[in-house]
């Protein structure tokens, strides 16, 4: 039977709920290139052709589709496109292939409708099921410039391995000729052999398009297969970022084993390394950490090695690390510690932090995620947060906190200064009404925490009493001054144990 183009699927519901979405986006298409206007300045081939890679000589890959690949239909060929009533044809038959191809970038990005992450096998991307396939499917010309377009192809995203997705990336692997991958390969939960098969399967037909890795999430929730656990032992040139997330106990040689080989790569730069990790006494020494710019990383650290940590670190950008859980016996001297570049910090933590924030200057802070919990009911511990701010002269506008055993009114209130450009908070602590006053817009129109706040989100609060009197006093028709902020999202969670209860009869 010939291969007939279509999102690949082992159900016949979503099968059927494929070719559904397919007219729904070609029906999309339609409209929205119907939209465009017919006279095109005669500057825009050249304009593009120039920006794409620099001017000069170079051309764009739609220049290039037009010299080197395969001939195009004229625009006026009668098998592409119905006779019309007039001679003139309608605009999307002129409009250039160089907008014409934006156009088809954008919709992958995009995408315009969604649906279950598992419907569908092969994909663009884990987020949109948006697929190259589709254009295809609208007519002859639209396909012919697709399938010229190695771009549309190098992303390619499988959920759940099942039996015929092999031979179909095979053709995207083809298509996408020497373009950058960004690849996406994620097992069930508890895969079955023949899902094992499938995966290993398909990682030795990725393996051979090695040296075109570019990004990589690699979610394995079975035994490492044996075709990954053979990767070949060389860099990956276009390497920039890699996820793996695939461990068991007696496994974590051969992982270790392909992160090393990854590591190697010139480029890479943002690596999640997972579990992997979390449990070695200490980290491997072939970790680039001199290029690395954004780490997720779960290790239980103490004071002293996650100072150490991140002064390796230079150029950090995002950092999430979990679990710092033990104090420093043998405190080093407070040299400080500066991450130019850091604008994102994920910290979550069972010992005191304040040797850590003594030491931190981040200038570039705008977000952070800290959860904290103190197993010896100590009140100290952050008092040392609201300097770290001060000292880095940062603006942090995103806030998100998990406190155990700490005065959250305290903590707030020493840090108050600093926090005054916050627009977005999220808290999930102790939060008595004492917390709930100070952000009501007082008689004088003043706050005493966060003016700028845009968004709230409270989670444990000890009693309803006056959430709504501060919701309303946020809201616009009570902003008066211009470096103020009015309240655009609001949630709070009031603790079950602090509603009254009633008794029914």
């Amino acid at each position: 039977m010939p291969y007939r183009e279509t999102n690949f699927s082992t159900r016949p519901s979503v099968q059927a709920a494929s070719i559904v979405a397919m007219e729904s986006n070609a029906l999309r298409f339609r409209g929205l290139c119907a939209a465009v206007q017919p006279s095109v300045p005669p500057f825009w081939k050249s304009n593009i052709q120039n920006s794409r890679l620099g001017g000069g000589s170079q051309k764009s890959e739609f220049a290039k589709v037009k010299t080197s690949g395969p001939s195009l239909p004229t625009y006026d060929h009668p098998f592409h496109f119905p006779p019309a009533k007039s001679e003139v044809p309608p605009p999307v038959n002129r409009m250039p292939v160089e907008i014409l191809g934006e156009i088809f970038a954008q919709f992958l990005q995009l995408g315009d409708f969604e649906t279950e992450f598992d419907a569908f096998s092969l994909s663009v991307s884990p987020e949109w099921v948006a697929s190259p396939m589709v254009l295809g499917q609208v007519c002859g010309y639209w396909r012919s410039i697709a399938l010229s377009m190695p771009s549309l192809w190098c992303s390619i995203s499988v959920s759940s391995p099942a039996r015929g997705v092999v031979p179909i990336m095979q053709i995207w692997l083809e298509r996408a000729r020497q373009h950058p991958l960004k690849l996406f390969v994620e097992q069930s939960v508890r895969p079955g052999t023949a899902e094992e098969a499938v995966t290993n399967e398909i990682f030795a037909l990725l393996l051979q398009h090695y040296h075109h890795w570019e990004h990589i999430t690699f979610r394995v929730h079975g035994r490492i297969t044996e075709s990954l656990a053979n990767i070949r032992d060389a860099p990956c040139p276009l390497l920039t970022s890699a996820l793996l997330d695939m461990w068991w106990d007696d496994d974590v040689p051969v992982v270790d084993r392909i992160w090393s080989v990854l590591h190697s790569s010139p480029k890479l730069s943002h690596v999640d390394w997972n579990d992997v990790y979390a449990h070695t006494i200490q980290l491997p020494t072939h970790i680039p950490w001199h290029q690395l710019e954004d780490v997720a990383l779960s290790h239980y650290f103490d004071i002293n090695e996650f100072c150490t940590f991140l002064q390796q670190c230079s150029r950090l950008e995002k950092l999430q690390v979990s679990w710092i859980d033990r104090p420093g016996f043998s405190p080093e001297p407070c040299t400080p510690i500066l991450l130019t570049h850091l604008r994102h910090l994920s910290i979550c933590a069972r010992t005191s932090l304040d040797p850590v924030f003594n030491r931190l200057v981040t200038p570039a802070l705008t977000s952070m995620i800290l959860k904290y919990k103190n197993p010896t009911k100590e009140s100290r511990g952050l008092s040392e947060f609201g300097n770290l701010l001060r000292r880095s002269s940062c603006t942090l506008k995103l806030f998100k906190v998990y406190l155990e055993s700490v005065d959250f009114l305290n903590f707030l209130l020493h840090s108050s200064q600093q926090l005054n450009y916050v627009e977005d908070l999220y808290a999930r602590t102790t939060i008595p009404y004492e917390v709930i006053a100070a952000l009501t817009l007082d008689s004088n129109n003043k706050f005493q925490l966060l003016p700028r706040l845009k968004k709230l989100k409270l989670a444990g609060c000890l009693s309803p009493e006056g959430i709504t009197k501060m919701i309303s006093s946020r809201l616009p028709p009570h902003i008066k001054k211009s470096k103020m902020e009015a309240l655009t999202s609001v949630s709070v969670e009031i603790d079950a144990d602090a509603l009254p209860m009633y008794r029914t009869i």
